[in-house]
């Protein structure tokens, strides 16, 4: 009886743990900064298309205006580097909005760092909308 529900427990298992990841990181970010921060899930998403664009083909894309937004790195990057530069990239993301974005804004009204964060938001959104390709695409496995 319970081996027909073991695969539904355990997807239910591993989505709820991301769904609490989740909410685990904005509670904090909220907590140290005192920002809520509604860039927090574009954030992942930026960090897990770049993740995906850097194991697939090695090249890291950077969400900045007025560099060049594409480069290669490593031509066969493994599944170790990829998840490395995640990290990496994740944690100067980070720094950078809250160095740039909410740290200037600290004595603001708290209009102003919500503001701030949905434009960090559209922002990050329209940068995976103009560097990743669209659609959907097959991957391959790779451990």
């Amino acid at each position: 009886m319970i081996g027909e529900y073991s695969g539904f427990i355990l997807a239910g298992l591993g989505g709820g743990a991301v769904v609490a990841a989740l909410a685990l990181g904005l509670v904090l970010t909220n907590r140290a900064t005192g920002v809520i921060n509604f860039a927090f899930g574009a954030m992942g998403m930026y960090v897990a298309f770049a993740y995906f664009q850097f194991r697939d083909n090695g090249d890291l894309i950077l969400p900045v205006i007025f560099v060049p937004s594409r480069i290669h790195l490593l031509a066969t990057p493994t599944l170790f580097t990829a998840l490395l530069m995640a990290v990496l990239l994740s944690a100067v993301l980070g720094a950078a909005t809250y160095w740039l974005v909410f740290r200037p804004l600290r004595r603001a009204p708290a209009l102003a760092s919500v503001v701030a964060s949905l434009g960090l938001m559209l922002y990050l959104q329209e940068v995976v909308r103009l560097n990743f390709p669209t659609g959907s695409a097959a991957t391959v496995v790779r451990m």
